[in-house]
């Protein structure tokens, strides 16, 4: 889908803006993380279009948000761990791993960074 207005806060591009430049990425260099051309971000910034599920995935991983914060569903850029129990807290990281263990070798390697 694609849309041009002025994003509010709880927009995609919004999020995607603040969280890069929150982590000091330029747009080239968030591109080039992405895999993506700079003006694929440009964008996506700039609320032209959005990405697909493969790229949001992504860009939660490089930028360490959820997707649900990217896309405007949450207000907690990360999951909070607070109140799991022992045995969630082994299941969830279990199910990191096994997410992990699924990646592409790229984003892997990228990941042990």
């Amino acid at each position: 889908m694609c849309m041009k207005e002025k994003p509010n806060t709880d927009s995609f591009s919004y999020r995607l803006r603040q969280l890069r430049k929150k982590q000091n990425f330029t747009q080239q260099g968030l591109a080039d993380k992405l895999n993506v051309h700079v003006t694929t971000v440009k964008n996506w910034e700039n609320c032209y279009c959005l990405p697909d599920i493969d790229n949001i995935c992504i860009i939660a991983d490089v930028l360490h948000v959820t997707t649900d914060y990217l896309l405007g569903r949450e207000e907690n850029e990360r999951l909070p761990l607070e109140g799991l129990t022992e045995a969630e807290r082994k299941q969830l990281f279990q199910i990191i791993q096994a997410y992990i263990d699924g990646l592409p070798p790229r984003i892997k390697q990228e990941k042990s960074r």
